[in-house]
């Protein structure tokens, strides 16, 4: 008997989540009496005793457990099985295969007709069809070889009945990579999908509308890659008031937090906030202005920015610097165009000013050459969301002070960490100015 037709859905109350089987998985026991084992971690603020769940599982050698869908927080659980399917996985491999070929074919042509410049002074199109010819066999082959190495079982038939239990629309892998539950700072939880959003319209539409929707959702993405529900579940928010209930936690040394931080956690307004940082120098009842995430986790707020409005700003860790764009770009590419200028220097020394030239100019072509595929490879194929520019944005839009403009300017008012003797990863004293 195969899965699909062992499909069993049931639906009951969770009476008890109990701990860690192996790494990571857990038990789920029902007020039935009933148990089922789950091989991964379910997140237990989304799936508490007393929540009203459906769960579709199989029995067969192995029960297996393919579906956990909790009412109350809206979250489902879903088997690594039911996440691949995606009726377009192929297309992607398909093109970069394209692209790939003729990036090769861009890049040769290019750099030969450089180098004969370079050299000659002349093109030789024979020579460049001479040497072309060398590129045609090997290029087929590696994408012959990386586009048959891409086909998987995608599990459609168990992934379309398993939906069609839950009485969802069919949601492929790009749709649930959107829709993967999270934490207040981001952080993806494996296998859970948060369906807030999507449970109430089952209601007024149909399935196929909810998923033509979705389809259009994944399409129309902005300029962080993020689709419109994830800008809505993304927002964040500016609160200001007195900060009270102050706790201050030293995280522990671990081989994940090999360089730990102080957790903070406090309430503003009501309003429970939590963040990570170096060194703290806040008491209750002093007044700030933070900004939070929108999304609330089983901790409360992630704080992305606090300010006592008057000296110490608060920042978290990756926003001040580590913001990629053209800048950083073009400041590689000059790093790079150095090495090689040092590299051709060395030749000019043994052979003089000509071997200079052609090993720099070559070098030069080479670089930009690789720069351009590098961008158009990134431009058509990334589509990584970029939550760290996301809320930079945010923080750069709602911060009010005075000589700040972008967040790089951040980096004249670091702490010294006296402790670890180096400046401060998350901490900035605008009384303290380094020039």
């Amino acid at each position: 008997m195969d899965a699909l037709s062992s499909l069993t859905v049931l639906q009951g109350r969770i009476q008890q989540l109990q701990g860690q089987i192996g790494f990571e998985g857990c038990a789920v026991s029902l007020d039935d009496g009933q148990v089922f084992h789950v091989p991964h971690a379910l997140k237990p603020h989304l799936f508490q005793k007393g929540q009203v769940i459906t769960l579709i599982y199989t029995h067969q050698s192995v029960q297996t457990v393919y579906a956990i869908l909790s009412h109350q927080s809206k979250t489902l659980y879903l088997h690594p099985d039911i996440q691949q399917y995606d009726p377009t996985y192929l297309k992607r491999p398909f093109l970069q295969c394209i692209f790939a070929m003729v990036a090769v074919y861009f890049f040769g042509i290019s750099f030969i007709l450089a180098w004969q410049l370079i050299i000659n002074g002349d093109v030789f199109y024979a020579d460049l069809a001479d040497h072309l010819r060398f590129f045609h066999l090997p290029l087929f082959a590696c994408a012959v070889i990386y586009f048959v190495t891409r086909f998987k079982d995608t599990h459609q038939e168990l992934s379309q009945q398993v939906f069609h239990l839950l009485n969802f629309p069919t949601l492929h892998a790009p749709h649930l990579r959107r829709l993967q539950a999270c934490n207040s700072y981001c952080e993806v939880y494996p296998h859970l999908v948060d369906v807030a959003k999507m449970m109430p319209l089952l209601e007024t539409e149909s399935s196929f509308d909810l998923e033509k929707k979705r389809d259009q959702d994944i399409q129309q993405l902005d300029e962080f890659h993020f689709s419109a529900w994830q800008r809505e579940r993304f927002a964040l928010r500016k609160i200001s008031g007195v900060l009270q209930q102050l706790k201050k936690q030293n995280v522990p040394y671990s081989e994940v937090d090999t360089d730990p931080y102080i957790e903070i956690q406090a309430v503003v307004n009501g309003i429970q906030i939590y963040g990570y940082v170096d060194e703290f120098h806040l008491t209750n009842k002093h007044k700030v202005e933070v900004l939070i995430s929108t999304l609330r986790d089983e901790k409360g707020h992630y704080f992305w920015y606090l300010h006592d409005q008057k000296r110490y700003i608060y920042l978290d860790e990756d926003q001040p610097v580590l913001r990629a764009d053209w800048k950083m770009g073009m400041l590689a590419y000059a790093i790079v165009m150095v090495i090689m200028f040092v590299i051709a220097f060395f030749f000019a020394v043994e052979e003089g000013w000509a071997a200079f030239m052609v090993v720099f100019l070559s070098g030069m072509v080479l670089l930009t050459l690789i720069f351009i595929l590098l961008y158009v490879y990134t431009r058509l194929f990334d589509r990584t969301e970029k939550y760290p520019e996301w809320i930079a944005q945010h923080i750069e839009k709602e911060m009010k002070v005075q000589g700040v403009m972008q967040l790089q300017d951040f980096l004249l008012y670091r702490i010294m960490n006296p402790q670890k003797e180096r400046a401060s990863r998350t901490g900035y004293d605008l009384m303290n100015k380094r020039e």
